[in-house]
């Protein structure tokens, strides 16, 4: 049985508390095969493993709820540890995180990228960002509490102390604003189609590299729909020939090799749905030129792609498009305006 059940009781109601109380115990199993494996390999002392356990867990809770809803889960948490007087908060003034060994550096930063790793194939595989943090928790303390259960507890307390102190809180995002030099409409567009994207972004997990394919793909169907298949073809080869000259000098940030999941596939069908439904309902229902929207999302899939990746992805973005095109996929699109 899990050691909180759900840490969030009915904050997360939303999430289907049934899903994540028959997610926790799955996850817990995962987490532990994944940590004794580790261990066995490195040597690494568990009281390394656990603080790292704990920093993943916060993240995830403040990814998933903000740190206001995450501190006060945490506050509650250390509540029920101390409402006997046994253990007092006050008694951890001076307990941290403790010190790691020069020789321990290297497998303490290789267990945290390996657990973050696991998090985001447990996200891939449908798993919940709530149902994996409370796994994470669940079993750092009851680990750690059959080491020492004032260790436990001073583990749980710390965290809380750097979540008062804002050490999880994200930094304020700064998304892409649209061009200085576009118009108006392609503004407006712009920043529409970006929200749309950033909210689909959070809500699912996926990587941006997921969802980039789909908006060039509604965006070719815009500009189909203005320049006809051959006019579409002949601009997405234009951009791909004006790319190659700098993409031998360009910094490289390519995305990350990730596994591609039945998940994956399913929520990408779902955001290129969704934006495409926005791109139709802005040409059919506001009588907004497709020409527009095309801009406005072209010059979205460049802002979005250099921000996170490099250009060498971009390239790659419109050549598979046209290949796309070249190949059929986009025959059943006619020009209309």
């Amino acid at each position: 049985m899990s050691f909180f059940g759900s840490l969030f009781g009915n904050k997360a109601a939303g999430s289907g508390q049934s899903t994540v109380k028959s997610q926790i115990s799955q996850v817990e199993e995962r987490l532990k095969s994944r940590i004794v494996s580790f261990q066995d390999r490195t040597k690494l002392r568990y009281i390394l493993i656990f603080p790292v356990m704990h920093k993943v867990a916060a993240k995830l809770y403040v990814d998933d709820f903000g740190p206001d809803v995450a501190l006060r889960t945490y506050q509650s948490l250390v509540n029920s540890l101390t409402s006997d007087g046994t253990i007092r908060e006050d008694q951890f003034k001076s307990f941290g995180w403790p010190e790691i060994p020069a020789d321990a550096a290297t497998h303490v930063q290789e267990f945290d990228a390996d657990l973050r790793r696991l998090t985001r194939e447990l996200i891939g595989q449908g798993f919940l960002k709530e149902s994996i943090a409370n796994a994470l928790v669940n079993v750092a303390l009851q680990s750690s509490a059959r080491m020492d259960g004032l260790l436990s507890a001073g583990f749980l307390i710390t965290i809380l102390k750097e979540l008062r102190a804002g050490v999880y809180s994200p930094a304020p995002e700064v998304r892409p604003e649209p061009p200085a030099d576009a118009d108006e409409a392609t503004k407006v567009l712009f920043i529409k189609m970006r929200d749309i994207a950033y909210m689909f972004q959070e809500h699912s997990g996926l990587e941006w590299q997921r969802l980039l394919p789909g908006m060039q793909k509604v965006c070719a169907v815009c500009c189909i729909r203005y320049r006809g298949r051959d006019g579409a073809l002949v601009l997405f080869r234009d951009q791909v020939q004006r790319l190659m000259p700098l993409l031998a000098q360009c910094p490289k940030n390519p995305p990350q090799d990730l596994s591609l999941t039945p998940l994956h596939i399913e929520n990408m069908s779902k955001f290129e749905g969704a934006l495409q439904q926005f791109a139709d309902s802005m040409v059919e229902s506001a009588d907004v030129h497709p020409v527009y929207v095309a801009e406005a999302l072209a010059r979205l899939i460049i802002e979005l792609t250099t921000k996170y990746y490099d250009l060498v992805y971009l390239s790659n973005i419109l050549f598979a498009c046209c290949t796309d095109i070249e190949r059929g996929k986009f025959n059943a699109i006619r020009k209309t305006h």
